[in-house]
């Protein structure tokens, strides 16, 4: 993929393990995070669970190609992420937010108590750089 274009991010879900899969977790992404710093890495739905966003946010905070996707997620566990990774790394609509109705995901943000500017950068403007840089 980073042969092909080095600016083309990689979309993970995290994934519990069950029966029939090992799943995905902080430590496979921070592996893969480390090993290629130029792949640019979004996780959908990473504030999912308050679990997933704690468990997210101090596992690779330090990774700086590492964002995080919001939809599906906790308005709690958004916040929580933009106070552990800053807000610049949190993506607004990455992942087709389909069981929730549109309207929901757009509240989640707008509900937050972060300044106009950095709801501004969550919905679009970190999206848009990240694309395009």
């Amino acid at each position: 993929m980073q042969d092909y274009d080095k600016k083309f991010p990689l979309f993970v879900h995290l994934t519990p393990k069950f029966s029939a899969f090992g799943g995905i977790s902080s430590k496979d992404i921070a592996k893969l995070a480390k090993n290629y710093p130029n792949l640019r890495i979004i996780i959908g739905h990473a504030a999912l669970a308050m679990e997933f966003a704690i468990d997210l946010g101090l596992s690779l905070k330090q990774y700086k190609n590492v964002f995080f996707e919001t939809s599906c997620s906790i308005p709690y566990g958004i916040l929580s992420l933009i106070k552990m990774v800053g807000h610049k790394r949190v993506l607004f609509g990455t992942d087709a937010p389909v069981t929730n109705p549109i309207k929901l995901e757009i509240d989640k943000i707008l509900c937050l108590p972060i300044t106009n500017d950095q709801k501004r950068d969550v919905f679009f403007n970190n999206i848009d750089s990240l694309i395009r840089n």
